[in-house]
């Protein structure tokens, strides 16, 4: 839709259907993180829907699956104090 106003068409009257994409990237709901975000890079993508059972489960973006990166990172954070006893680790301790 924004090509065609941007090339003088009216909105009120330019149907969605002559301007979509037909031939759709998706990703299934079991395809690994990495591997969509590989083929959102790959493709530019920020947004790709999630089929399951033959229908649109939800649609991912790239901001979600950073978000879903950080906490994944936060967890190994969290573990890693622990497990040396200190937060962030103790940068004098000799093992």
């Amino acid at each position: 839709m924004i090509d065609a106003i941007a090339k003088g068409g009216d909105p009120d009257k330019t149907e969605v259907g002559n301007h979509m994409v037909t031939r759709l990237l998706v990703a299934g709901g079991n395809d690994d993180v990495d591997y969509v975000v590989n083929v959102m890079v790959r493709h530019k993508l920020t947004h790709v829907p999630v089929i399951q059972n033959k229908k649109v489960a939800a649609i991912i973006s790239m901001a979600d699956i950073l978000e879903i990166q950080n906490i994944d990172k936060d967890i190994q954070l969290h573990w890693l104090s622990d497990f040396t006893g200190s937060p962030g680790g103790d940068r004098n301790r000799v093992f």
